[in-house]
């Protein structure tokens, strides 16, 4: 190779756009990929935690525990994790993935506190008062549907004491909402007025 033809090269190398690594439709490749990720106990836990956040626990009102961004890589991943101790395959993760190929889900949990408790609405499904806010370069994005577990029975608050009820509520995306190269913000409004946040770095999930 001569000097120019290295140059030249060099050159694209800096002009050229960063690889984006959240894909808003997987190869069967990527399916493979991400199944074996989650069968894999040596890298499964650090891959899991870019895509959890767990915002800090405040000293009164609701305990917002996690923030999770489920993007369809990670998704296929969790599946594999969650069917390690079953006859699950990657066909089966590939035929999974192929149901609901686009979905990205944004899943939140919140538990009450000494100092918070679920409130009942009207509101079908009924997020006791609690509401979200996506948004990308400054633009909302809206959610097509929200789901709730129901208020589920824990162990215990993340503060430790006593023994609260839990909520799981996940709002179901389009992953062509999203842009690859910008951040995602996701706002959890309590009935309160309290306020809980989240960014996360879609170049650094896949």
């Amino acid at each position: 190779m001569t000097r120019t033809a290295a140059l030249a090269l060099l050159l694209c190398a800096f002009l050229a756009p960063p690889a984006l690594a959240f894909h808003d439709h997987l190869s069967p490749e990527q399916v493979r990929e991400a199944y074996f990720i989650g069968r894999d106990q040596n890298q499964r836990d650090a891959f899991f935690a870019k895509y959890v956040h767990s915002p800090q626990l405040a000293d009164t009102g609701p305990d917002v525990a996690s923030i999770e961004f489920q993007t369809p890589y990670e998704q296929v991943a969790l599946r594999a994790r969650d069917n390690v101790w079953s006859n699950y395959f990657p066909p089966d993760a590939e035929q999974d993935y192929e149901s609901h190929p686009s979905e990205v889900i944004v899943r939140i949990l919140i538990y009450e506190t000494q100092t918070f408790y679920f409130s009942a609405t009207d509101a079908q499904p009924d997020t006791a008062g609690f509401t979200f806010r996506i948004s990308q370069d400054n633009h909302g994005i809206d959610y097509a549907k929200v789901t709730v577990e129901g208020t589920l029975p824990v162990g215990a608050g993340s503060n430790g004491s006593g023994a609260f009820d839990g909520m799981d509520i996940q709002l179901h995306f389009n992953a062509a909402q999203f842009k690859s190269d910008d951040p995602v913000t996701v706002e959890v409004l309590a009935s309160n007025g309290q306020t809980y946040s989240s960014t996360f770095d879609l170049t650094q999930l896949k």
